[in-house]
């Protein structure tokens, strides 16, 4: 800083722009320099060589690319007038903080308001969401939040499907929420999600395009009205809820959605058989606790039998038969208490027949028929005090027949062929008083071995179908007591060891029809008694060594 030779000095700071331009900073003006402007910028100093204009009094001086702090310094003469002021720069390169010091402060106050108004919208969305008062805001396409958070709090694992616009789930809720816009009355809350869960069914199941009878569905608005859907009567405490499904033979193809488990508070019936079903049985069908009655036999299901099958303790009818499930029994059957008709058969489920299914005590029809299924059955088979039908043919079943079976009093049919069933029938078979309901016994093409007393089958004088023939290893004579059966119209003996004559006994089958005593070693003439079995369609005695012709 320098001082006049005329009077006290009064220094204030300045800038000046070396390239012609100055800065008033205290009016924010600025003043263009001819081209002829020259400042003095030595070490000791500057002066204005031309221009008389004000001193300038910005704090930073740019020179080019350079910038450099200045003052000026303002010389009185002795009558306190002002001279021409001498501009002294300090020339100190300002730091690259200062040099930025704008830009950066303009970047802080737009974050700081962006993070202001981020602040604002996200307090203004959660109002909207928890104020119950508040109308349903849009999501997209017309799906209200309203209905989305519904559909949630049922079928948690829907979210992800519901925000994608190229699933059933979607389009289903799409659809419900515009009903639901012209008639909101009528859509309660058990109605909305009863329409979503029926058309997303409709959607994953082929809809138009395979449903040979789709009447109503995406029509009507009242779901009761859709063809094959029942709905509860009046007063029956169910009135218009779903309680059954019934769309046998009706071309619906794709797989089962889990959205039909929000019908569990009052579906009883789903009977699909004989369609084209393919996929899994969904997990979530283990939550329709009121499930009475569940038919998805004779389509194309895979996959394993769900564990959650046992969960359904109101399950009356179970039919999965005629599907391709690869998977064992599970042992959780065990838990459906009140259970009738169990129908596995035509699959191809392997390993054993789990024991705890002699907790079923209501069980009358148990079907297994034409699986992979090996090792022994269990005798606690013996336990099913109701069964009158027991399906086990067409396996690969091992060990002898459990004797404790002759208890079964009301057992119809017993079909165990077709297995490797080994040695002999068990005599508590054919006690006095066992298994007297029996009507066909089936245990061909086994490996079952050992002679037939002449009391074989004396109890079972409702027997219709008696099969001992095929891969057996039976020898001895034929019983005489088997002709004593005179409901008997189905009895194969074939591929045995039988010996012996026919006995003219045999006339006392009055009903049979087919009559298969071949590749045995008989011997002797044909009985005339023949000639009175006037219902006889299918007699064959081929590969014996009997004589004469037919009478």
């Amino acid at each position: 800083m320098r001082s006049g030779s005329n009077g006290a000095a009064q220094t204030q700071p300045g800038v000046v722009w070396v390239n012609g331009v100055d800065h008033d900073e205290e009016s924010n003006n600025s003043m263009s320099h001819g081209p002829d402007q020259q400042y003095d910028i030595s070490e000791n100093g500057a002066s204005a060589l031309e221009d008389e204009a004000e001193p300038p009094n910005f704090p930073m001086s740019i020179s080019g690319f350079t910038l450099v702090e200045a003052e000026t310094v303002v010389e009185e003469d002795s009558i306190g007038n002002n001279s021409r002021p001498t501009i002294v720069f300090d020339a100190k390169p300002i730091t690259w903080w200062r040099r930025n010091q704008l830009l950066l402060s303009v970047a802080l106050v737009i974050l700081t308001i962006g993070i202001t108004l981020l602040v604002v919208f996200a307090s203004k969305n959660s109002t909207i969401s928890d104020d119950p008062t508040t109308s349903p805001t849009t999501m997209k396409d017309g799906i209200e939040k309203s209905a989305f958070d519904l559909v949630i709090s049922r079928s948690p694992q829907a979210e992800g499907k519901l925000l994608d616009q190229s699933t059933p789930q979607y389009e289903a809720l799409r659809w419900v929420t515009e009903k639901a816009q012209f008639d909101p009355s009528f859509y309660t809350d058990y109605r909305l999600l009863q329409q979503y869960s029926l058309v997303t069914f409709f959607l994953s199941t082929g809809s138009i395009s395979s449903w040979e009878n789709h009447g109503g569905w995406l029509e009507a608005s009242d779901e009761c009205e859709w063809h094959g859907v029942e709905c509860g009567a009046k007063g029956s405490g169910f009135e218009n809820m779903v309680t059954r499904i019934q769309l046998t033979s009706n071309g619906i193809s794709g797989s089962l959605p889990n959205d039909l488990a929000i019908l569990s508070s009052s579906l009883s019936s789903l009977v699909l058989e004989d369609n084209s079903l393919s996929g899994a049985i969904p997990d979530d069908i283990g939550q329709l606790m009121l499930l009475t009655d569940l038919n998805l036999s004779g389509n194309q299901l895979i996959g394993n039998l769900p564990e959650v099958i046992g969960e359904l303790e109101s399950l009356v009818l179970l039919d999965l038969s005629q599907n391709t499930f690869i998977s064992t029994i599970p042992t959780e059957i065990g838990m459906l208490s009140v259970l009738r008709s169990m129908k596995l058969g035509n699959n191809q489920l392997f390993g054993s027949i789990p024991p705890e299914i002699g907790l079923l005590h209501h069980l009358e029809e148990v079907d297994f028929q034409k699986n992979n299924l090996s090792y022994a059955i269990p005798a606690e088979i013996s336990q099913l005090s109701s069964l009158k039908k027991l399906h086990l043919q067409e396996n690969k079943l091992l060990g002898p027949l459990p004797p404790e079976m002759s208890s079964l009093s009301e057992l119809q049919i017993m079909d165990i062929s077709r297995n490797f069933v080994f040695g002999e029938i068990p005599k508590e078979y054919w006690q006095l008083g066992s298994l007297p309901n029996l009507e066909h016994f089936d245990v061909s093409r086994n490996l079952l071995l050992g002679t037939l007393p002449n009391n074989f089958a004396r109890s079972w004088k409702r027997l219709k179908v008696l099969r001992l023939g095929g891969r057996n290893f039976l020898r001895g004579t034929i019983p005489k007591s088997l002709f004593s059966l005179g409901l008997l119209e189905v009895l194969d003996m074939s591929s045995n060891f039988f010996i012996g004559t026919i006995s003219e006994s045999v006339a006392k089958l009055s009903n049979i029809q087919i009559l298969d005593l071949s590749n045995n070693y008989l011997s002797g003439e044909l009985p005339q008694a023949f000639s009175n079995l006037k219902k006889l369609q299918v007699l064959d005695l081929s590969g014996n060594r009997i004589e004469g012709g037919l009478p």
